[in-house]
Parts: structure tokens; C-alpha cells; sequence
């Protein structure tokens, strides 16, 4: 008989993580989760495949760390601390992690934070531009605000007819070759020259 530690290795094989942990080998596979951090009861009928999970209304998946995030249902504040492919919604007592379109119906419930925005309509692609104002100060023509995603408005830089089209407190500009919202000063063709409204 043949005694192997294993000592740092990790190894991929399709759906499967194989990593060690005090010199024995843990493996953690695809299951069925209800809350994104642990698997159902191995022997019931949801867990035996992931077509039957999905008709659970649970997701087949690799269970998350809930050391490192918020399972689903818990409460939150920010949509950064929930497990990867939630938010944090507005439940109707209170807010918690879910799944848009599962947990609630569109993004109408989603809790609304400050970000780093470049166009008023959106949050920057940029992960470290949207941890801190700070940083955002740095990222560019960004403005660190609350961005919402319901609202139904023209972003930054796009063609407008008036000022009451623009998303946040931009107004409609001249850029030359058309009219298009931005920050009065320091969009435009000619800052300080002219609007259309």
C-alpha cells in the first residue's frame, strides 16, 4: 500500500475541482444547490441530475464559498457580497441575495448603489474603478453615483433631441456632428458654447 501526500496541486477535469486540503484529496463536484453554497440531499430526485435541479428551481452548479460570499436569501447591502450570479434584490421585507428572474421578477427589485459611471446609465466594466470613489476619480471622464438601471433616459455621449432626454444632470450638446448628451464644460465640441434645448 502507497501513502501520497499531496501537497500543492490543483487539477481541472471538466466540472470538477480536485484541491488538497491537510494532505488528503477533497473533491467538489457539480450538485444541485437552492442556495449557491451547498448541495441537496444527494438521494433525492433534484439532485440527480441537473434537469431535475432545474425543475427544482435550483441550480446545478459548483457550490461557492460561504466564507467568501452570501448565500442566496440572506440578507445583504451590496450586490458585491452575494455569490456569483446574484444581486442583492428587494425581497418584500427586506433585501437579500437572489437571482433576477428566479428570486424576483427584473431588475426593477434590484437594490440600487453608488458605482463608477462614465456614460450615467451604467456602471463601469472596470471592477477597481467601481470599489471606491477614490478610485473612480482617477478612471477617466467617470462620475461616482447611483446608477439606475430602470431609468429611461439618454446615456452620455449619445444623440439627443433636449436636455430632458439625458440621463442624471447632463444636458443635450453640441458635438459638431450631432447633438449628444454630456456633462455641460466638458463634453461638447465647444465647452461652455452651447446647448439644445
Amino acid at each position: 500500500m502507497k501513502f501520497v501526500t499531496i501537497v500543492a496541486v490543483i487539477t481541472w477535469i471538466g466540472a470538477r475541482t480536485i484541491s488538497p486540503v491537510h494532505g488528503q484529496q477533497q473533491e467538489k463536484e457539480e450538485c444541485c444547490s437552492s442556495d449557491f453554497v451547498s448541495c441537496r440531499e444527494s438521494s433525492s430526485w433534484c439532485a440527480q441530475s441537473a434537469s431535475n435541479c432545474q425543475a427544482c428551481g435550483s441550480f446545478w452548479m459548483i457550490p461557492q464559498d460561504p466564507a467568501v460570499c452570501t448565500r442566496q436569501w440572506d440578507w445583504c447591502e451590496s450586490s458585491t457580497s452575494c455569490c456569483n450570479g446574484m444581486s442583492c434584490v428587494h425581497y418584500p421585507t427586506y433585501t437579500g441575495c437572489g437571482v433576477v428572474g428566479v428570486d424576483v421578477a427584473d431588475i426593477s427589485h434590484l437594490v440600487l448603489e453608488k458605482c463608477c459611471t462614465h456614460d450615467f446609465a451604467t456602471c463601469s466594466e472596470s471592477v477597481w474603478c467601481n470599489e471606491s470613489q477614490e478610485n473612480c476619480a482617477v478612471c477617466g471622464t467617470s462620475s461616482w453615483q447611483t446608477v439606475d438601471p430602470n431609468a429611461i433616459c439618454t446615456p452620455r455621449w449619445e444623440w439627443c433631441q433636449s436636455s430632458d432626454d439625458c440621463c442624471a444632470e447632463m444636458i443635450c450638446l453640441d458635438y459638431e456632428t450631432y447633438t449628444g448628451c454630456g456633462i455641460d464644460g466638458t463634453d461638447g465640441a465647444f465647452p461652455n458654447c452651447c446647448t439644445w434645448d
